[in-house]
This record gives structure tokens, C-alpha cells and sequence, in this order.
């Protein structure tokens, strides 16, 4: 509540009384400071959390990734390549995103490829990439699969 109204000093307060620290209040401390973006704190404390013996979680990953460059995301990709957790879509959205934020539209969409279950998160997030690093002939083609795949864009997709 504290990180959602801003107040992340009165947040860290509340955390840092915790006799027990469990991966939820990990989660909504580091995402409290990556959504008001104090990226280096977020990253700070996720690695904190893995040295108090914290497993990190889906949440986690979804949560850390958007404060990644492309090295720390390539480690979370392998860490929840080992921990099983790609079976989670909106992590892999957040993988897909991170690497195309960082230029590798072309990973990003091996990643999309490998997705089991994709939304039109999914979706969107790769079509964003390719339009993003100005791949319109890939972005297009990959328009042109929606309707055959079962989705129908929103205004996001448009």
C-alpha cells in the first residue's frame, strides 16, 4: 500500500520489521520500487532476497525484468529456464519484452515461438518489438498469423 501511494520510505520501514520475510513481501518491495522507478534499489534487493536463502518466484521475475538490461535478463531467463517457471505466459511476455526493449527482436521471438500457451499479450509484445526496432516486413507478417492463431487484436495489436 505504502509503495503504491508513493510513500516507499514508510514501505521499507514496514519491511525491514518483518521477522519473516516471505517471497510476497520480496515481491511487493522490489516491485514497489521498480514501479516508481528506483531500478537499482529493485535490482539491490532482489539480489538480497536470493542471499537471505529467498527463492524468487514468477511474480518476482515478471516484477525485476522491466529493470533489466540484457545481461541480467539473459541470468533470470536461465534462472527460470532451471527453476521450471517458463510455463508461466506472463513471464515469458516479460522476457519477450526485455529482449526486445534491448534490440534482440530476434530472440524475443524464438522465446514467443517456444511459448506453449500465447496470449495476445504475447502477441502484441513481439509485434511492439519488430515495430519497435523498425521491422515493419516482420511486424506485418507476424500481423498476418493472428486471425489464423484464433486472436483478434485490440487497439493495442492496431
Amino acid at each position: 500500500m505504502y509503495a503504491k501511494c508513493e510513500r516507499l520510505d514508510l514501505a521499507r520501514k514496514v519491511f525491514d520489521t518483518l521477522c519473516k520475510r516471505e517471497t510476497v513481501s520480496w515481491n511487493a518491495m522490489i516491485g514497489g520500487y521498480r514501479q516508481n522507478e528506483y531500478v537499482d534499489k529493485a535490482l539491490l534487493l532482489f539480489h538480497q532476497m536470493q542471499l537471505a536463502g529467498v527463492e524468487p518466484d514468477g511474480v518476482t521475475m515478471v516484477s525485476i525484468l522491466p529493470a533489466c538490461a540484457l545481461q541480467q535478463g539473459k541470468c533470470i531467463h536461465a534462472y527460470s529456464i532451471t527453476r521450471r517457471l517458463l510455463s508461466l505466459t506472463s513471464l515469458c511476455n516479460a522476457l519477450i519484452d526485455m529482449y526486445a526493449k534491448c534490440g534482440y527482436v530476434k530472440s524475443a521471438h524464438r522465446l514467443f515461438n517456444g511459448i506453449g500457451k500465447r496470449d495476445l499479450i504475447s502477441w502484441n509484445t513481439v509485434l511492439a518489438g519488430y515495430a519497435q526496432n523498425r521491422d515493419l516486413n516482420e511486424s506485418l507478417a507476424l500481423f498476418h498469423k493472428l486471425a489464423p492463431a484464433g486472436m483478434i487484436p485490440n487497439s493495442i495489436t492496431l
